[in-house]
């Protein structure tokens, strides 16, 4: 028998948040609890994955905006990496974003 589908979330997710690896998994928690403390709803990806593209596809389905992608690069530099996942222009798509300024998320873009 099938099941109907289930019917729209009427919450808008606003980040994903995802890991590099399983080293930066408390530092992407860090990055949510700050995000979800400036008012962004957010969903937090616990187990990194192989691919990236598996993260993006993901946060497509869910019907996210933004990607906050936490990897060891940008964390050192005091940054995380957030790309709008509904902007056309693949050249300013993304942004590196000084943690301290994730308060400010809104106006990143």
């Amino acid at each position: 028998q099938k099941r109907a589908p289930p019917p729209p979330l009427d919450q808008q997710v606003d980040f994903v948040v995802a890991a590099y690896d399983k080293s930066m998994l408390c530092n992407a928690m860090s990055v949510a609890a700050k995000l979800r403390a400036a008012g962004a709803v957010v969903d937090m990806q616990m187990e990194p994955k192989k691919k990236v593209g598996q993260t993006f596809d993901y946060a497509n389905r869910i019907g996210a905006r933004f990607l906050a992608f936490v990897a060891p690069g940008e964390w050192v530099k005091n940054e995380v990496r957030i790309k709008d996942l509904r902007m056309e222009d693949k050249d300013a798509n993304q942004k590196d974003v000084s943690i301290d300024k994730l308060a400010d998320w809104r106006t990143v873009f």
